[in-house]
């Protein structure tokens, strides 16, 4: 029925055993809504996962199709919240189309995110400045600020690591 409000009749003439019966019943059919479904993933480096991260309205439950990579995955979203990782892709850029085939309260929706799968940076250069004249030396290390992973030193046989995070 088209979006708008209807009165239903409904009635029994009655037989042998039963009566005449009506009764009428007033309804509403609402238009559908959108979903309000966002899909977003993150540019990766090479050999990472990327996640595609689907929201849409709270009330929102159902299956969203991904298509990426010649590959079709359903999703399942639960109260407007779903994702899926993939992995193995190799360098270039992906496009991923996200569909939502509709229900009886949500319309027809399909989204499309672009992403790219970046070469892996070459090596940090490593800036060490050992001073010559000093008793004790002090060694300043210098790395991108946005290099990550273990750091290690080794002097005379001893070793010392530390965690690279962003920022520290």
């Amino acid at each position: 029925l088209p979006v708008g409000n209807y009165v239903a009749y409904i009635g029994f003439n009655g037989d042998d055993t039963f009566k005449s019966a009506a009764k009428s019943v007033a309804f509403e059919v609402k238009p559908k809504q959108d979903p309000n479904l966002t899909v977003s993933v993150d540019d990766i480096f090479e050999g990472q996962n990327a996640t595609v991260k689907i929201t849409a309205d709270k009330e929102f439950t159902g299956n969203v199709s991904i298509f990426i990579n010649w590959e079709n995955v359903l999703v399942s979203v639960i109260n407007g919240t779903g994702s899926h990782i993939i992995s193995g892709l190799s360098i270039g850029n992906y496009t991923a189309d996200v569909n939502f085939d509709g229900n009886y309260k949500f319309n027809f929706t399909e989204k499309t995110v672009k992403f790219e799968v970046k070469p892996k940076a070459e090596p940090p250069a490593i800036d060490i400045n050992v001073p010559a004249d000093a008793e004790t030396p002090e060694f300043t290390i210098k790395l991108p600020s946005d290099a990550t992973g273990t750091l290690k030193v080794t002097i005379n046989g001893k070793t010392r690591s530390e965690e690279r995070r962003v920022g520290k």
